[in-house]
């Protein structure tokens, strides 16, 4: 599906820039909301964490304001791009630096990590209530989230058990752990990682980016982004672990 996505939307980027040419702005809009479903999921989830660590700068500011702000800058900046295969992830860098200018800057408290190995199972089974009655707020208000589809993130063992010597761990989880209790896991931890790190991870789990790639979108070396999905697949791998196998 993500290899898919990838094709699409360079199609699409040949129609918009025949549409800009031609200076048909209403007939652009409509084409460019075909293209967003696979970003608009990735906005959903940077807006939503966001608005829940109360890091936007503007209260009120919700995912309509940024879709009408990234189809603006996409026709005023399109013209710039001349290769197909380099929209994807221009497109993605944008999201990212218009995500970027619409929040504060994160103080993070580290203390859920330091512990994450001695939390008690009443003390998991807290956080997890938490996390699951911790509404939406006002932020969410496209048509398109009706669509339950659009909001799964679908993250599977798979993104953080890689090695061969896991497989017998996994597939423990696997019989023990129904698909929605791992996808429910795996966002409450990733909640608690700073907005950069969980965007990483998305970007490379979700939207099938590598971490070249994901440098370009983030600006910041492969290093780091390397760096950022090992402390991710690191930490999520531990909290299973604390709180499925005591």
């Amino acid at each position: 599906m993500k290899n898919t996505y990838h094709i699409q939307i360079q199609e699409f980027f040949v129609v918009l820039k025949n549409l800009k040419k031609e200076n048909k702005q209403d007939a652009f809009k409509d084409k460019f909301m075909e293209l967003l479903p696979a970003a608009k999921q990735h906005i959903i989830n940077s807006m939503e964490t966001a608005s829940k660590k109360e890091l936007l700068k503007q209260q009120g500011y919700g995912v309509d304001d940024f879709v009408n702000d990234l189809y603006i800058y996409v026709y005023d900046h399109i013209d710039e791009l001349d290769n197909q295969d380099d929209f994807h992830i221009w497109l993605f860098k944008v999201i990212d630096i218009l995500i970027q200018d619409a929040l504060v800057d994160e103080e993070f408290d580290d203390f859920f990590f330091k512990d994450i190995d001695e939390y008690s199972k009443q003390e998991w089974d807290a956080m997890e209530e938490e996390f699951s009655t911790d509404g939406d707020g006002d932020l969410l208000t496209l048509d398109e989230l009706d669509d339950i589809n659009l909001r799964k993130n679908n993250y599977e063992l798979k993104d953080i058990f890689i090695e061969d010597n896991e497989k017998e761990l996994t597939a423990k989880f696997e019989k023990e752990l129904s698909k929605e209790r791992i996808n429910s896991h795996m966002q409450m931890v990733l909640r608690k990682l700073p907005t950069t790190t969980q965007s990483v991870f998305d970007l490379h789990t979700l939207r099938g980016f590598d971490a070249k790639k994901i440098a370009h979108i983030k600006r910041m070396q492969v290093e780091k982004v390397d760096g950022l999905l090992h402390e991710a697949m690191n930490l999520l791998r531990l909290s299973f672990k604390s709180r499925f196998l005591s």
